[in-house]
């Protein structure tokens, strides 16, 4: 189950961009009920919502890597762009999203509109080696004043970015989930990255590439859907990559309120840490201080994937100069709940030793909720 991350990562994205599920199937909320539009219903939709099929940009000859320049394609209602650096991009299908609360009823329903980028774009590794790539897009639709309007614009699988220096920036892929708590609407963000790195010159020239992720947390109330106020940063270790699914093992999975899901490490010792911080964003979370919170281990989707993979043993939180550590117990699928005498405006955890799983190395994390000084849950 392991795969590290090493320098053909850059070419695995090419099998990744490639995977027939790609084309037919965005990354939504795990407990979200996904269904396909039919050439009907889409073209309904196409025309009552101002969706374009096919999207272009004038002056395509004249934008050339490395130029300032915002190459987008646009939307026909607003003319703007749908995301910097995509051509051309083509209507593949429309997916109707239908997003349960915590009793499982449907309360809000989006649409995913994905569309084939049609850019081709080649990076050059080293002299006379070329990798190709293809890139997807969505748009997601949200209710407002009885009209579905765009609410998110995303590059699923992208590629290089732009170059800086002596690094390339490639966007593998972004993910929006909802998940809805009582009258609130929580948004969770995760793109992932790879950053490829050029040293030495001439001959003497290698490459190496990291991953890095950047997630957030944002809610908002039901009837406010388009007002956004983020909640907290994360910070998490690069997750295990899965072909089909990028985001099948990533941070979002650890916060998703569903224990058949989990965050998957992808490090070279099997250990991790992650950080929410509180502190830099809107008021009403910024002074409510946290004095815990409670985690489910490993992979608790079943008993036999729990004992598979690795389970967290031994973690520290709170000051780096001073931290407290905690012991966690094994063969417990639910909920652990780990208390502060102190209260953080922000939370890290690392974990620091595992029980090791009886057939991969990975180390899991199911689910994590943080606990505030008036009792409540973030989530």
């Amino acid at each position: 189950m392991k795969r590290k991350l090493v320098v053909s990562a850059f070419l695995l994205l090419g099998m990744f961009a490639f995977a027939q599920n790609y084309y037919e199937v965005p990354y939504a909320g795990t407990r979200s009920r996904l269904t396909k539009l039919t050439t009907a219903e889409e073209d309904v939709f196409v025309k009552e919502n101002s969706v374009r099929r096919i999207y272009d940009v004038p002056d395509y000859d004249r934008l050339q890597r490395g130029e300032k320049v915002h190459f987008g394609f646009f939307t026909e209602e607003e003319n703007e762009l749908l995301y910097e650096y995509n051509i051309y991009a083509e209507l593949l299908n429309i997916y109707k999203e239908e997003i349960p609360d915590e009793k499982g009823n449907f309360k809000l329903t989006v649409y995913r509109a994905m569309y084939d980028l049609k850019r081709i774009i080649t990076f050059n590794l080293k002299e006379g080696d070329h990798t190709k790539r293809k890139c997807l897009g969505q748009i997601i639709y949200v209710p407002q004043n009885e009209k579905y309007v765009q609410y998110e614009k995303q590059v699923y699988y992208g590629d290089e970015i732009y170059m800086h220096a002596d690094r390339t920036i490639g966007v593998q892929a972004s993910n929006v989930q909802f998940r809805i708590c009582g009258n609130n609407i929580f948004a969770f963000y995760t793109r992932l990255y790879f950053t490829m790195h050029e040293h030495g010159h001439g001959e003497e020239t290698s490459y190496s590439t990291s991953g890095f992720t950047k997630n957030a947390i944002y809610r908002t109330k039901i009837p406010d859907i388009m007002d956004k106020t983020q909640v907290c940063e994360v910070d998490v270790d690069f997750p295990l990559i899965d072909k089909d699914n990028p985001f099948r093992y990533s941070a979002q999975n650890a916060y998703d309120g569903d224990p058949a899901t989990s965050y998957v490490e992808d490090t070279e010792n099997d250990l991790f840490g992650i950080r929410f911080d509180f502190t830099k964003h809107g008021q009403e979370y910024e002074f409510k201080k946290t004095t815990g919170f409670k985690i489910i281990n490993g992979y608790a989707s079943s008993k036999d994937l729990y004992m598979k993979n690795n389970r967290i043993k031994k973690i520290s939180f709170g000051s780096q100069k001073n931290p407290t550590f905690y012991n966690f117990q094994d063969k417990i699928l639910d909920y652990q709940d780990v208390n502060f005498e102190y209260s953080l405006y922000a939370l890290d955890i690392a974990c620091l030793e595992v029980f090791k799983g009886s057939k991969y190395s990975d180390t899991c994390l199911s689910e994590v909720n943080i606990k505030f000084e008036d009792d409540s849950l973030l989530f």
